[in-house]
């Protein structure tokens, strides 16, 4: 009977131990997260003074973007459409109040921002992608067609990146 009481003994002794052991490892968990995921000094930069980059981001159509992986992945472009007011003719508007739009294409080499290159092409009437196409490696075609309703062309375009 004494050996059964010491064995129980033994065993609430061991499991008090081990909760206790448990809530030290999570304290030291939970300081070591807290400890390495202090917050970063957060930067507001005005780019108010860069127009040209205002101008691309306050006229791009965020849901007709599109990502094109070419090469096996070893190169990215990503076509952003944008409406082109600058380039838009008032005679567009007797029509139908169509605007010109074009394309930022951003070229990157093993998605690193180092080895790219950014291009714009357009204005084009109411453009769609056909297709991307590669050609020989970085070269690509972008196929667009164009057009009103009525009149629509398809052109293929050839880019040449040259800095990757």
């Amino acid at each position: 009977m004494i050996r059964k009481e010491l064995v129980l003994t033994k065993i609430i002794y061991i499991s008090q131990h081990v909760k206790i052991m448990r809530t030290i490892i999570l304290i030291l968990f939970y300081q070591l997260i807290l400890f390495n995921c202090q917050s970063q000094k957060i930067e507001i930069i005005d780019h108010s003074s860069e127009d040209r980059l205002n101008y691309y981001l306050a006229n791009i159509y965020l849901d007709r973007s599109s990502q094109h992986s070419l090469y096996n992945d070893g190169l990215n472009a990503t076509i952003l459409p944008f409406a082109d007011t600058k380039r838009t003719k008032i005679e567009s508007f007797k029509d139908g109040h169509e605007v010109m739009v074009s394309y930022l294409i951003s070229i990157t080499a093993d998605g690193e921002y180092i080895n790219s290159s950014l291009f714009e092409i357009g204005p084009f009437i109411n453009p769609k992608i056909i297709s991307v196409t590669p050609l020989k490696y970085p070269n690509f075609n972008l196929e667009v067609q164009d057009g009103k309703f009525d009149k629509r062309q398809t052109v293929k375009y050839e880019i040449k990146p040259k800095k990757l």
